[in-house]
C-alpha cells in the first residue's frame, strides 16, 4: 500500500491499497482519496469530503464527517455514510456496486445506490434517495421525506415517518408506506401494497396500458395493476396513468382520484374529489345522498361526461366540450361548464335549448329558473322536489328522459354516459361482453313535430313485461325494438294506455342509441332491447343536441337492410305473434291496475 504524502496528515491525502486487506484512515481535515483495491479492506474517511473505493473484496467503508463519495465496487460490502465522529449533517453519495451490500445512510440528505445484487439499504435520517438496482433489495426509510426505488426484481420497500415516495419498479415488490403521507407506485409485476398510516396514494402513474382499480373492494387488474394486492378501504388517494383507466373510490375515506392521461372512467363514493386529467373522461358522482356525500368533480382537459348523482356535488367541466348530466333528486349541486361548448343534460327540463346565460327567469314545467342573465351569469334552477342547481357557463341545455341503465361489466351505467369502446353485456348469441363501436344522440322537438306519435317517447313501466322486467320504468323511442317471445317488437306497438304509455306531452326529448359490431341485444333496465342497426338513418343522430323537427326513425325500415341484418325477426302490425304478446301484456296490466304517465 502507499500514501501519496508518506502517511495521513491534515492535507488532501491519497491512499492506494495493495492486494491484501488494508485498514487506513484519512486525515481529519483533508479531502482524502482512499482506494482499497484487492482484499477485504476497512477504509475510513474521517473529516471533510472524502472519496473512498473498496475495490475487489468484501470491504467496509466509513465516510466520517463531510459530504463523502463511497463506492463498494465488487464484493459484499458494508458502507456507512457517517462514521466515527461524524455529526451526520452532510450529504453522502454511496454506491454498493456488485455483490450483496449493506448501505446505511445516517443523517443528511444522502443518495444511495445498491447496484447489482441483493442489497440492504437503510435511510436512517434526512431526505434520502435510495435506489436498489438489480437484485432482490430491501430499502428501509427513516424519519425524512425519502425516495425509495427498488429497480428490477422483487424488492421490499418500507417507508418511515416522513412523507415518502416508493417505486417498486419491475418485479413482484412489497411496498409499505409507513406512518407519513406517502405515494406508493408498484410499477410492472404483481405488487403488494400496505397503508400503515397517514394519507397515502396508490399510484399507477407510470402505466401506459390502462388499469382497473377498485379502492372499495381492494381489486386491481390490467397493465401495471395486474396481480396487485391491497386491502379494500385502506388507501386514501388513487392515481391513474396515461392509458384508459377505470378507477373507483371507497366508502371509508374521502378519496382524491386522478385520472391523468387517457380516456378514463372515475366512479366516486361518499364525498370524493375526482380529476379527469387529459383525455375524454367519464366521471360519476356518488349515488348516495345526505351529509358526507359531497363530491367535487373536475373534468379538466378533453370532452368529458360528468354525471352528478346523489349528494351535494360541485362540478367543473374545465377545457373542452363537456357534457354534464344532472337533474331532480341530485341534492344541491354547483355546475360550471368551464371553457368550450358545454351541454347541460337536465332531467325533465321543459324550457328552451339555449345558453344558460340567456334563459329568462321563470317556471318551465317543474323547474324554476332565477338569477340575473348575462355572460357567465350564475343561474339557479330549482325543482319542485327541492333540488337546487347553481349553474354557470353552459352553451346548451337539453332535456332527456331519465337515464336508461345499460348492463355492463362494471354494473348498470346510464346510456348517456357510454362511449365508443366501452364494454356492454350482449345476449343475442349468449351472454358475451362486447365493445361499443358508436353511440348516437339526437334531440327531437316533439311539440313542433307534424306527427307526435312518430317521435314521442314510450314509457314501459316497471314490471310491465314480466316480473321485475323492466326493474325500473324504461323510456325509449317508439320504434325501438324490445325482445319478446323471440321477436323484436317496436315499443310503439306495445302501447296499452295503462302499463305502457305514449308520452306525447313532452316538448323536447333526447334519444340515444348504442351500436356494436353487427346487430345485437342489450339489457336495458332489466329488459332486453336491440342495439342500433344502420338501415340508412344514421344521419338522424346528429350527436350535437340540435333539435330535429321532421324526424321519422322508422321510415327506413322498408328498404330491406334492417330485415337482412337483424338479430331477430321484427314484428309489424297484424302479425300473429304480436297479437299473442299484446294479450299476455294486457293480462299483466289488468292485474297491476291503472297507471298514469309520470309528467316531469
Amino acid at each position: 500500500m502507499s500514501w501519496s504524502a508518506g502517511g495521513p496528515s491534515n492535507g488532501n491525502d491519497t491512499f492506494t491499497g495493495g492486494p491484501n486487506g488494508d485498514s487506513p484512515a484519512g486525515a481529519q481535515n483533508g479531502n482524502d482519496s482512499l482506494v482499497g483495491n484487492g482484499g477485504n479492506d476497512s477504509l475510513r474517511g474521517e473529516g471533510n469530503n472524502d472519496t473512498i473505493r473498496g475495490g475487489e473484496g468484501n470491504d467496509t467503508l466509513l465516510g466520517g464527517n463531510g459530504s463523502d463519495w463511497l463506492f463498494g465496487d465488487a464484493g459484499n460490502d458494508r458502507l456507512l455514510g457517517d462514521g466515527q465522529g461524524g455529526d451526520g449533517s452532510e450529504a453522502d453519495t454511496m454506491d454498493g456496486g456488485t455483490g450483496n451490500d449493506t448501505i446505511i445512510a445516517v443523517d443528511g440528505n444522502d443518495s444511495v445506490l445498491g447496484g447489482d445484487g441483493n442489497d440492504s439499504l437503510v435511510l436512517a435520517g434526512g431526505n434520502d434517495t435510495g435506489l436498489g438496482g438489480a437484485g432482490n433489495d430491501t430499502i428501509d426509510a427513516g424519519s425524512g421525506n425519502d425516495i425509495l426505488d427498488g429497480g428490477a426484481d422483487n424488492d421490499r420497500l418500507i417507508g418511515g415517518s416522513g412523507n415518502d415516495s416508493l417505486f417498486g419498479g419491475a418485479g413482484a415488490d412489497s411496498l409499505d408506506g409507513g406512518s407519513g403521507d406517502d405515494t406508493l407506485q408498484g410499477g410492472a409485476g404483481a405488487d403488494t401494497f400496505v397503508d400503515s398510516g397517514g394519507v397515502d396514494e396508490l399510484s399507477y402513474a407510470s402505466d401506459t396500458v390502462g388499469v382497473t382499480v377498485n379502492m372499495q373492494l381492494g381489486t386491481a387488474s390490467g397493465g401495471d395493476a395486474q396481480g396487485d394486492v391491497f386491502a379494500g378501504n385502506t388507501f386514501e388517494n388513487l392515481r391513474g396513468g396515461s392509458g384508459n383507466d377505470f378507477l373507483t373510490g371507497s366508502t371509508h375515506y374521502d378519496n382524491i382520484i386522478y385520472g391523468e392521461g387517457g380516456n378514463d372512467t372515475i366512479v366516486t363514493n361518499l364525498g370524493d374529489t375526482a380529476y379527469g386529467g387529459a383525455g375524454d373522461d367519464s366521471i360519476y358522482g356518488s349515488p348516495e345522498s345526505g351529509s358526507g356525500n359531497e363530491d367535487v368533480l373536475f373534468g379538466d382537459d378533453g370532452n368529458d361526461i360528468i354525471v352528478a348523482r346523489g349528494g351535494t356535488d360541485t362540478v367543473f367541466g374545465g377545457a373542452g366540450d363537456d357534457t354534464v348530466i344532472a337533474g331532480n333528486g341530485d341534492g344541491i349541486d354547483s355546475l360550471d361548464g368551464g371553457s368550450g361548448n358545454d351541454t347541460l343534460l337536465l332531467r325533465n327540463w321543459a324550457g328552451p335549448n339555449i345558453n344558460t346565460d340567456d334563459i329568462a327567469s321563470g317556471t318551465y314545467g317543474n323547474w324554476t329558473v332565477s338569477g340575473a342573465t348575462g355572460t357567465d351569469a350564475l343561474r339557479t334552477f330549482t325543482y319542485s322536489d327541492g333540488t337546487v342547481l347553481r349553474v354557470r357557463d353552459f352553451e346548451a341545455i337539453v332535456c332527456f328522459t331519465e337515464g336508461t341503465l345499460i348492463t355492463t361489466p362494471r354494473g348498470e351505467v346510464p346510456v348517456e354516459a357510454l362511449r365508443a369502446g366501452d364494454q356492454v353485456l350482449t345476449l343475442h348469441d349468449g351472454p358475451v361482453i362486447r365493445p361499443l363501436v358508436w353511440t348516437g344522440r339526437t334531440s327531437v322537438d316533439v311539440a313542433r313535430h307534424p306527427d307526435r306519435v312518430k317521435v314521442a317517447p314510450v314509457r314501459i313501466t316497471a314490471g310491465a313485461l314480466g316480473d321485475g322486467v323492466p326493474f325500473r320504468d324504461l323510456v325509449v323511442s317508439p320504434d325501438h325494438g324490445i325482445l319478446l317471445d323471440g321477436h323484436l317488437v317496436p315499443a310503439g306497438l306495445l302501447v296499452n294506455g295503462t302499463t305502457i304509455l305514449r308520452e306525447t306531452w313532452h316538448r323536447r326529448v333526447t334519444y340515444y342509441h348504442l351500436e356494436i359490431e353487427g346487430h345485437g341485444l342489450l339489457v336495458s333496465e332489466g329488459a332486453v332491447t336491440e342495439t342500433y342497426l344502420d338501415d340508412g338513418n344514421r344521419h338522424l343522430f346528429d350527436n350535437a343536441a340540435l333539435a330535429t323537427v321532421a324526424v321519422d326513425f322508422a321510415a327506413y325500415r322498408g328498404n330491406g337492410r334492417y330485415a337482412a341484418a337483424a338479430c331477430a325477426p321484427l314484428l309489424a302490425e297484424g302479425d300473429l305473434p304480436l297479437t299473442a304478446i299484446r294479450a299476455r301484456l294486457a293480462g299483466r296490466a289488468a292485474a297491476a291496475g291503472p297507471r298514469r304517465s309520470a309528467r316531469g
